[in-house]
């Protein structure tokens, strides 16, 4: 693959720069109807996404990309800070899901297997589709491995998945069709890109 040896920062900005789009699509209130795609003013809800990598010591330099259009930058530049502050606070999990406290920290940012003092977050969309969607990127772009995926994703692995199931009223099958959606978007794109056989 043309681009299998780069940094892992620059195949995620890839990765998330070809499938954003496919991802803010999804039909979000098939999953669960409690998932609302527009605001109090009926505007579009999910119309962009932010990438953040970075390392726990604050002296590391980050990455922080963006895809489509934010509504607000700032508030999303905190939220994914809050995830990923998550992780540094809580050296024992492996996703901010675990340590979600709404609605200051949500799902969507995961601990990287190889390096557990460096993690990648993201905001944009519904918190179980960050959370999907950070965790199959990472995995793609080989920094989450396979049992550390499974452990993130599987809500008989992780009770704190339940939580956020529940807090929007999304079924075991449902969730699992949405998982199923959220990785094939994303080894669709990592061909495309040519990050991923």
């Amino acid at each position: 693959m043309k681009n299998a040896n780069l940094a892992f920062s620059q195949k995620m900005k890839l990765l998330f720069g070809s499938a954003w789009t496919d991802l803010i699509d999804i039909k979000w209130n098939e999953y669960s109807s409690k998932i609302q795609t527009h605001d109090d003013s009926n505007q579009l809800k999910y119309q962009g996404m932010l990438l953040r990598i970075a390392g726990h010591n604050l002296t590391e330099a980050q990455s922080i990309f963006t895809f489509g259009q934010l509504t607000d930058k700032e508030k999303s530049l905190e939220t994914v800070g809050n995830k990923i502050d998550s992780l540094i606070a809580l050296p024992d999990t492996k996703s901010s899901l675990e340590g979600r406290e709404p609605p200051r920290i949500w799902g969507g940012a995961v601990r990287q297997s190889d390096n557990p003092e460096k993690s990648a977050g993201i905001t944009g969309l519904p918190e179980l589709g960050d959370h999907l969607s950070v965790s199959y990127g990472m995995k793609i772009c080989g920094r989450l491995t396979v049992e550390d995926c499974n452990a993130v994703l599987h809500p008989e692995n992780n009770g704190h998945i339940r939580a956020a199931q529940e807090l929007v009223g999304m079924s075991d099958e449902n969730y699992i069709l949405l998982a199923g959606l959220i990785s094939t978007i994303l080894m669709r794109h990592a061909v495309k890109v040519q990050i991923a056989a």
